[in-house]
């Protein structure tokens, strides 16, 4: 168990150092010329799940053609295999608790990506897969799958039709979004899917129309009073100021329905900003505005609301940079939400034919209350960091490599931090 202001003193100076190595890799990446494909949504390589806030900006990239499939074998070492705070215990699915003890693990997974040559004017990208982790040290093991999808459909030469979809099942939490606990409280459902149409009136003015869907359902009753659907209505209006700027007015409808706790809620946000593109690989987005929202448990609430993305795609390497500025749901099981701040760093880099490189980092900063009425509840803050780098060595055409480090730390309610060392081999053809 560690203290709030070491916990945060710790978080800082790692903060630091990973966003210096990152700045340090962005010098190569200025370097470079040429586009390369991504994927459609990054997978965590110790065990095979999705890291589910790159859907919705890795779709913006082209995957590589045809048909690949891959399996993966990874063996490791987690100190912490039930994210336990020290001399604190929490149970876990499929296993008895263990308190904050660690464990070796073996990690099996395989996965499919499919992108079919279909026509100039429709692009699909699919991506699937699943697997399973077994702790040597704990009774049962955690399975996991997912489904990704990217469509985009051009019905005429003014209209766009897009949708990105990505439904996972796992046990391990995935803090990269507020759609879930930070807590490992068993197995889980959680989804993420967006529909867009977008249409071009004249030259310089457009609309976007949208639909965003989040649904987090978990298995047992310790992450059942978390269980919600999220619904998002959008309408962006774009005005082409310049060649290389467009500046956006947006108004967004959002309900969220929670399954048992007293924590339903409907927000309306009033936004604007700007869509810029410095050069052809990188492009950046920005909106501000306010967000006024209603809840049984806060009541109404009005506060500032920001968020930004920049994406930088080069021969040798990607680089993602999401910003976000709002009141999030809570992480822990029954509380309400508040103001947080949320960045994340999605970078890979090719440092040769056959040694690349990634590095996802996500860090969290804002406070939740612990009960559910503003009249009962108590507030408190924290601040949540989750570093995965990670490097793959290609031996030939099919076999490969690779060995990495997972670290997570979560402090104010609920703290603990982890540590999870791996390597492993993977097979595609």
């Amino acid at each position: 168990m560690f203290t709030r202001k070491s916990g945060r003193l710790t978080c800082t100076i790692k903060l630091v150092c990973v966003v210096a190595v990152a700045l340090a890799f962005n010098q190569h990446l200025c370097a470079q010329v040429a586009e390369i494909p991504g994927p459609i949504l990054e997978t965590r390589p110790e065990n095979g799940t999705p890291i589910a806030a790159t859907v919705l900006t890795n779709s913006i990239f082209s995957p590589p053609r045809g048909l690949t499939i891959s399996t993966g074998v990874v063996g490791g070492y987690d100190d912490n295999v039930n994210a336990s705070s020290s001399g604190g215990s929490t149970s876990s699915t499929g296993g008895s608790s263990t308190g904050g003890s660690g464990s070796s693990y073996i990690s099996g997974n395989v996965a499919l990506s499919y992108t079919p040559r279909i026509s100039p004017r429709t692009q699909l990208s699919l991506t699937t897969g699943g697997g399973f982790t077994y702790y040597f040290d704990r009774t049962g093991y955690n399975p996991s799958g997912y489904l990704g999808l990217s469509l985009t459909h051009k019905p005429s030469r003014r209209m766009t039709l897009s949708l990105s979809v990505l439904v996972s099942y796992q046990s391990q939490p995935d803090v990269s979004t507020d759609l879930g606990s930070n807590q490992q409280l068993g197995s889980f459902i959680h989804s993420t899917d967006l529909i867009s149409l977008s249409y071009s009136w004249t030259p310089r003015f457009s609309t976007v129309t949208s639909y965003t869907f989040g649904l987090l359902k978990y298995d047992g009753s310790a992450g059942s009073l978390e269980n919600r659907m999220e619904h998002t209505l959008g309408e962006q209006f774009q005005y082409l100021l310049w060649p290389t700027t467009t500046g956006v007015a947006e108004y967004r409808f959002g309900i969220i329905d929670y399954e048992s706790a007293p924590l339903d809620s409907t927000t309306n946000f009033l936004l604007a900003g700007l869509n810029h593109t410095f050069t052809p690989r990188l492009n950046a987005t920005f909106r501000g505005g306010v967000e006024l929202r209603s809840s049984e448990s806060n009541g109404f609430q009005a506060g500032p609301y920001f968020e930004s993305l920049l994406t930088y795609v080069l021969r040798n390497g990607s680089l993602i940079w999401t910003n976000s500025y709002s009141i999030e749901e809570s992480s822990v099981p029954g509380g309400s939400g508040a103001a947080a701040f949320r960045t994340g760093l999605t970078l890979n880099y090719r440092f040769t034919r056959r040694l690349s490189a990634s590095l996802p980092l996500f860090y969290v900063h804002g406070g939740n209350q612990s009960g559910g009425s503003s009249s009962s509840s108590s507030s408190s803050s924290g601040d949540t960091i989750d570093i995965g780098p990670s490097l793959n060595y290609s031996i030939n055409r099919h076999f490969s490599a690779n060995v990495g480090y997972h670290y997570t730390e979560v402090s104010g309610s609920g703290s603990y931090s982890r540590n999870n060392y791996f390597a492993g081999l993977n097979f595609s053809f």
